[in-house]
């Protein structure tokens, strides 16, 4: 599934415009088994090669959570896309999170800009495991 990427610029005005920005917006729900990522998971992280982790809730507590975004993630031509293919990591670097640990952005070769992409619309929390979803949503 291929899905266009979205300058980091516009990750951050539309996560602003839609109250996603740091703050009680994205608070983390400690009570909640919920699917979604930014309202059941805290502690985001990433490394250099692509590992994606954080702390998500589980039955009865939390787990750390673990997934490999370059087996998922590819850089077309500068883009960033969750497309099945995998392989950005090995094209672009200085990779980070914004808003909350649910966007990531990088440097990718190919592009004139960071790029970035929404880990929540293709990730879910499945109880205490991130998991692709079946269907994006826009988080």
């Amino acid at each position: 599934m291929k899905h266009a990427h979205t300058p980091l610029l516009s990750l951050t005005a539309a996560a602003l415009a839609l109250g996603l920005a740091a703050g009680p917006a994205l608070a983390y729900n400690s009570g909640s088994l919920s699917a979604k990522i930014h309202e059941s998971c805290k502690d985001f992280a990433v490394t250099q090669a692509g590992v994606y982790t954080a702390t998500c809730n589980v039955s009865g507590g939390t787990a750390s959570a673990s997934i490999d975004l370059d087996s998922y993630i590819a850089n077309d031509g500068g883009e960033l896309n969750w497309d099945g293919a995998g392989g950005f990591a090995s094209t672009c670097d200085n990779l980070y999170l914004s808003t909350n640990g649910v966007g990531l952005g990088a440097t990718c070769a190919g592009a004139d800009a960071d790029q970035g992409i929404w880990l929540c619309d293709y990730l879910e929390n499945s109880n205490g495991d991130f998991a692709e979803r079946t269907t994006p949503i826009e988080c």
